[in-house]
């Protein structure tokens, strides 16, 4: 093996003879390696703020009525270039990373993406609303959505009356709310032919993937 007088020119060699060995492919393996890596760590450390919600996951859903004006801002511990683009709506820019948007009066399923770089870091789900107003003697659309007392239970807000309905339909069923969670998985058992309804929050969403995390932690991965 040749002699060599610094640390430098050993690395140029065994990259030359790791390309001889293994072609181009290896190299550029290793550089998208590198590009995943600086990807990841910008999601690691990009937030992005939703009215009150402070959302640090790469999936997440909210849940709005329609027309409703919210607040978003974005919070980066790097130096990068932060977008914010939804495929509906009004979405109006405050200042260098703070926007106004409002919600479609169509209910329906929407999208708001976080772009540093022009790399999505994180992708909302805006699920609008069909309003709770919009139910008739307990239904919806023929499902059965029942009466709601006007006071909740032990004046617990988790009875309050909900401020409206996702339509759950066989082109939405199947988005990932969340990293682990689906649309699907929070289906009710009612059997019925046609349209299908479900009220989430999105504190659920947060106490769930939180759970994830802990069973990780505790050594049972969950996918």
């Amino acid at each position: 093996m040749p002699k060599f007088r610094n640390r430098t020119r050993l690395f140029l060699w065994f990259l030359s003879l790791i390309s001889l060995c293994f072609g181009n492919s290896f190299l550029a393996s290793s550089t998208h390696a590198v590009e995943t890596k600086k990807l990841n760590q910008i999601k690691q450390n990009t937030t992005l703020k939703f009215n009150d919600l402070v959302i640090d996951l790469p999936i997440f859903s909210v849940f709005i009525l329609p027309k409703e004006i919210q607040r978003i801002s974005t919070q980066s511990d790097i130096n990068h270039n932060v977008q914010i683009f939804s495929n509906a709506g009004k979405l109006t820019q405050n200042g260098a990373k703070s926007w106004k948007w409002q919600a479609p009066e169509e209910p329906g399923l929407y999208t708001i993406d976080v772009k540093v770089d022009e790399n999505i870091v994180i992708h909302l789900n805006v699920f609008v609303l069909i309003p709770y107003e919009d139910t008739k003697n307990g239904k919806l659309d023929g499902y059965l959505i029942g009466e709601y007392p006007d006071e909740p239970l032990k004046g617990l807000s988790t009875y309050n009356v909900p401020k409206g309905f996702i339509r759950v339909t066989d082109d939405n069923k199947n988005v990932q709310l969340t990293p682990h969670f689906s649309l699907s998985q929070f289906l009710c058992k009612q059997k019925l032919h046609g349209a299908q309804f479900i009220v989430l929050q999105e504190k659920l969403l947060f106490v769930l993937e939180d759970f994830v995390d802990f069973l990780a932690m505790k050594g049972h991965p969950v996918n």
